[in-house]
This record gives structure tokens, C-alpha cells and sequence, in this order.
């Protein structure tokens, strides 16, 4: 498709971005948040205001609700903003929210803590399910399923797991998808006799494989 708008964020990484209510896209990432709102052919940026109830710091991850956006930040907070202005913070994990899933049923959270978490659409704590004995690294991804039955959860460890929203259980009895930690995989042999092969990556890891 065609480009119909850039704009420069800041020198800082940016993590994430969303669309909100009507023409806005807030872009967020290492202490700095900021709102695009489109106002006849011309698109104007501001930058959030954390005020009183928040505090600068990176927020990792974003999602519309209504006509609010939330954001998930490095100190486990839910940050809710009301136009550019942060006017709530709820504590929602132990360590960082890496991820953030909006939908009519609800908005389900992912951390650092190996925990995922239902809240309802006014934010109110519900369900939160522990996926640490899975051995896995942190949350990096989730998403809830269209009849809110079931939530894919994506690990640090480039897994991927299908849990139950009624009460976490594995539904598929172990990950869908596996892979290396991080980075890049460098090196790859199948094994000359056996079914297998391996695989070694930027994780200082090698791994193998049954085909």
C-alpha cells in the first residue's frame, strides 16, 4: 500500500504502537509515549503527560479500550490515559508487562512474572494464570480467542502455548511452537542416521531436534 503519513517519535526506542478512538496512533517505548491525532488533512503530535499519577518510565506495550488507551510498563503497572493525560495506574504484575490483548470480552495481560492475567473491560482484576511450570521465560505475547475460550501465550523462549481462559489449562499438552531463546539461529546439521537435527543460536544454546 501507499504511505500516507511519517513523522519522527524521539532518539529513544520505540517498543510499541495502536490505533485509538477515531483517527488517533499513539506510539510508545523507552520513557516517552506520544499521540498522533489527525485534525482535517494535518496530523498533530503531543507528547503524554504522566502528571501526578504516573511516573516516567518505559512503557513496553499499548492497547486501545474505548476511547482510553492502557499501557503496560517496566514496573508492572497498568497505565490508563484519558486523550495524552495518564489518569490511572493499576499494579498488574510482578516485573514488567510485556503484553497487552484488547477485545470486546476483555483484556488479558502478560509479564515478566511467567503470569497471564484477565481484567474486564473496566479493568477490574480477574482470573491470572501461573505458566512457570511450563519452565519457560517471561511472557512476550497474548491473545484471548474470539469466543474467549482460550488464550495464546508466547514465551522469551520462543514458545507458544494454548492455555484454557476458565482456568490455564494446557489445552494442547505442551507448546504448539518451540525455538531458540533470542537472536539469530546460526547453525543447523540433521543427524546422518537418526530423524533428528540440531540447532545452535545467539542463546549460547544448542538444542535438538526430532523431525
Amino acid at each position: 500500500g501507499a504511505k500516507v503519513f511519517t513523522s519522527r517519535i524521539c532518539e529513544q526506542k520505540t517498543l510499541d504502537c495502536a490505533f485509538g478512538a477515531g483517527d488517533v496512533v499513539v506510539a510508545c517505548g523507552v520513557n516517552h509515549i506520544f499521540f498522533w491525532a489527525k485534525e482535517g488533512n494535518y496530523w498533530t503530535k503531543k507528547r503524554g503527560l504522566f502528571g501526578k499519577k504516573g511516573k516516567l518510565q518505559p512503557q513496553l506495550t499499548i492497547v486501545a479500550c474505548g476511547n482510553k488507551m492502557v499501557s503496560g510498563t517496566a514496573s508492572g503497572y497498568l497505565y490508563v490515559w484519558a486523550g495524552r493525560n495518564c489518569v490511572k495506574t493499576i499494579k498488574a504484575h510482578h516485573g514488567s508487562v510485556n503484553a497487552l490483548y484488547y477485545c470486546e470480552k476483555g483484556i488479558v495481560s502478560g509479564g515478566k512474572d511467567m503470569k497471564v492475567r484477565m481484567w474486564t473491560l473496566s479493568l477490574e482484576k480477574g482470573a491470572t494464570f501461573d505458566m512457570s511450570a511450563s519452565g519457560n521465560s517471561s511472557i512476550r505475547s497474548v491473545c484471548l480467542s474470539a469466543d474467549a475460550t482460550r488464550i495464546l501465550v508466547g514465551t522469551m523462549g520462543s514458545e507458544i502455548y494454548e492455555i484454557s481462559a476458565a482456568d490455564g489449562a494446557d489445552v494442547r499438552g505442551g507448546p504448539i511452537t518451540v525455538g531458540h531463546n533470542k537472536g539469530k539461529l546460526c547453525g543447523l546439521a540433521v543427524h546422518p542416521m537418526k530423524p533428528e537435527y540440531c540447532t545452535v543460536g545467539d542463546d549460547c544454546t544448542v538444542r535438538i531436534w526430532d523431525i
